[in-house]
């Protein structure tokens, strides 16, 4: 009993399509971007692959994946974070949020690694932003607190009976 031609065609066309990890897959050269996570305030890079295209070595395409957390916890700022990268990302970057691992999943082709730091670098940036805007509106909702609090001593002060 043997398998039918459509069968045999989708089998071959599997194993052509099958991404493999690379074997030159070792990471001793850090990338720019492994370096920006080991830098980034916000993330911590938990595992990362790397994988070729064995069957297509024509194309000399190399795809990375790297998956990342926040390193503390910043419920506030990881709403604004998955609200960015919703609104839209890098030609060449696909970044996504895993709900279920509470985990991000970075992808790209090594050869659009410069447009994906730029990236990350941006969303860096509106997240140090927000950050300080914050710091800045709790500094003055403190002392416009203070300033309420000593206009109104100062007017039971002033019409005591």
């Amino acid at each position: 009993m043997g398998l039918s031609t459509a069968a045999i065609a989708t089998e071959q066309l599997q194993q052509v399509l099958r991404i493999q990890p690379s074997e030159e897959a070792a990471f001793s050269n850090k990338s720019l971007i492994e370096d920006w996570f080991q830098q980034s305030p916000f993330f911590m890079l938990k595992s990362q692959s790397r994988f070729d295209f064995p069957n297509f070595p024509e194309t000399q395409k190399v795809f990375h994946v790297l998956y990342f957390e926040w390193d503390q916890d910043e419920a506030r700022l990881k709403a604004l974070f998955n609200g960015l990268i919703l609104l839209g990302q890098a030609p060449g970057v696909v970044l996504e949020f895993q709900k279920e691992l509470n985990t991000y999943a970075l992808k790209y082709y090594a050869h659009n690694a410069t447009s994906v730091l730029v990236y990350l670098q941006k969303l860096e940036l509106y997240l140090m932003k927000d950050l300080r805007f914050k710091q800045v509106l709790s500094s003055y909702l403190i002392q416009e607190r203070k300033h309420q609090q000593s206009q109104s001593l100062l007017h039971r002060e002033l019409f005591a009976q």
